[in-house]
């Protein structure tokens, strides 16, 4: 009988440990809201005049899109983008990264530019 309840108690904490959500790290997410704020700010300016509906329904495309390319979901984007809302440090850490990487895309892209 122990045996049982201990068998059973085994496969309650596998299964638990199996259904934890895993979040998308950083240097991945990082790419990934670099493109979502990229594609945001080029529906923004492509479209100013449109009505609300039809700039959602591309904006909606270019996400999938986006969550296509690095194969994720909506729901992990989302999922995850909560996470870091919801841990300061970590987020503060994504944003600094984020940051970083703009800094040298724009300076690759002056360098490139400036020769």
């Amino acid at each position: 009988m122990r045996k049982l309840v201990l068998s059973c108690c085994c496969i309650v904490v596998l299964c638990a440990c199996n259904e934890k959500k895993k979040n998308i790290a950083i240097p991945q997410m990082k790419l990934v809201m670099w493109d979502v704020i990229t594609a945001d700010e080029w529906m923004r300016k492509q479209f100013p005049t449109d009505t609300i509906i039809d700039s959602t329904k591309k904006n909606i495309a270019l996400y999938n899109k986006i969550f296509t390319l690095h194969k994720i979901t909506k729901e992990e984007y989302y999922s995850s983008y909560d996470y870091y809302k919801n841990h300061p440090n970590e987020m503060k850490i994504l944003l600094d990264s984020l940051a970083a990487f703009g800094t040298r895309k724009r300076d690759t892209l002056t360098n490139h530019i400036g020769k």
